[in-house]
């Protein structure tokens, strides 16, 4: 609903379309004040962190890098 009345200010700024944007992007959580007023948190995710994950070569691309390296004759560092 929101992205037509952007691209209608965008093609013909008026004050009173303007207006109806910021109210309706207040309510969907904007800004931090607004997502204070809504009583809307953002928690971290659960996981552990990427460098937590790349340091103990949990992921994919180390798993890759590793091999290839193993591959070269340069064996896991």
């Amino acid at each position: 609903m929101l992205a037509p009345l952007v691209d209608q200010y965008f093609n013909e700024p008026r004050k009173d379309l303007l207006a109806e944007i910021r109210l309706n992007e207040g309510l969907l959580g904007a800004t931090h004040v607004d997502r204070l007023r809504a009583r809307i948190t953002i928690t971290p995710p659960a996981s552990q962190s990427i460098e937590a994950d790349s340091a103990a070569g949990d992921t994919p691309e180390v798993a890759r890098l590793d091999e290839r390296r193993r591959r070269l004759g340069g064996g896991a560092s």
